[in-house]
């Protein structure tokens, strides 16, 4: 799995960054979003949301757990699973169903624990003072498919030969 960083300065920028994700998506992709609370991991999800199926408005998923998007034939499901009393519980919510008919992305991968589905694009969000740092676990399957998202504006990164790039937005 190769790895790709981004600095990210603002919740504007980390929408933004989430948005130019949410533009190269497609048939049943999968994201895992880690990080501590208030990371941004629902920020960087709204951009994508937003971006990939034209919601306005997009909660939080924490309560719910849950929430289902759909424009035309984009479909995507938004999974917090930090609530989950026991993995198994992904299932009666409709990890299924998303990961065979659209593009699931999923908060608190890590509770899911051996029923976490393989080959989801993994991105950790760390949180300091000068503000959030993006690591992008890249699994093979998604070699070559974040190009488009790292050239796109606004995101101005050049990936290096070893696939480690730092930018800041």
């Amino acid at each position: 799995m190769n790895c790709t960083l981004l600095h990210v300065n603002s919740a504007d920028a980390m929408e933004n960054c989430g948005a130019a994700l949410g533009a190269i998506l497609g048939g049943q992709d999968l994201i895992y979003l880690r990080g501590r609370l208030g990371a941004g991991k629902t920020t960087f999800a709204r951009g994508v949301i937003s971006a990939y199926c034209g919601a306005r408005e997009v909660p939080s998923p924490s309560f719910p757990i849950v929430q289902f998007y759909e424009q035309g034939a984009r479909r995507l499901w938004h999974f917090d699973a930090y609530r989950l009393e026991d993995p198994d519980e992904i299932w009666e919510i409709g990890l299924e169903e998303a990961l065979a008919e659209g593009v699931s992305l999923i908060e608190w991968p890590e509770n899911l624990g051996d029923l976490l589905p393989a080959g989801g694009l993994d991105i950790s969000i760390d949180w300091h003072d000068n503000g959030r740092t993006l690591r992008f676990g890249i699994p093979e399957k998604w070699a070559g498919r974040l190009d488009p998202f790292l050239a796109a504006p606004g995101i101005g990164v050049t990936i290096q030969p070893d696939n480690q790039v730092t930018t800041n937005l």
